[in-house]
């Protein structure tokens, strides 16, 4: 179990080290391997650099929190040309600042360490999708849509962005 810098080993929990440049592509089926899962979003070419400095949400958000939220700890290169170790007990406004406050404003981080969970026995995935030949119509279904998804308890994060899966809209004339 890893313990951020400057923490009690009461707050022990298990944790992945990665570097700033990987992507989610090469980090879930890494941690698949292990029997555990890294919260990030559901486009599996960002890199975690990007994803958990602007705070990064995926399908299981709504259970572990978004990706910002499980960073414990980053090394980050200051304009100083001083490398640090933040984490919520070692330089705690830096920590806070790069946990979706901002990414890349204080300084380059070399690496993080975020906290990983138990992969669930089963998951499951729904797609979704629809047109509409008006603006108006469009509203409606986009309105309806999340009604009933957030009735099911399902997730509709940034899957709407990417071409890999989730919530697709063609609301045009």
């Amino acid at each position: 179990a890893f313990v951020a810098q400057g923490c009690s080993a009461v707050t022990a929990t298990p944790a992945v080290t990665v570097q700033s440049g990987v992507q989610f592509r090469d980090l879930y089926p890494e941690a698949h391997k292990r029997g555990r899962i890294v919260m990030g979003g559901t486009c599996d070419s960002v890199g975690v650099g990007g994803c958990w400095t602007a705070g990064c949400f995926g399908p299981f958000t709504k259970r572990f929190g978004n990706g910002a939220i499980n960073m414990l700890q980053a090394r980050v290169a200051l304009a100083n040309g001083s490398l640090v170790t933040a984490s919520k007990c070692s330089h705690p406004q830096l920590f806070m600042s790069l946990r979706g406050g901002g990414g890349g404003l204080a300084g380059v981080v070399v690496d993080f360490v975020a906290r990983s969970h138990r992969a669930p026995n089963y998951t499951s995935r729904a797609e979704f999708s629809a047109s509409a030949a008006t603006p108006a119509a469009c509203q409606s279904l986009v309105a309806r849509t999340l009604q009933m998804s957030a009735a099911t308890g399902m997730n509709h994060s940034a899957g709407a962005l990417c071409d890999n899966g989730g919530l697709h809209w063609s609301c045009g004339g």
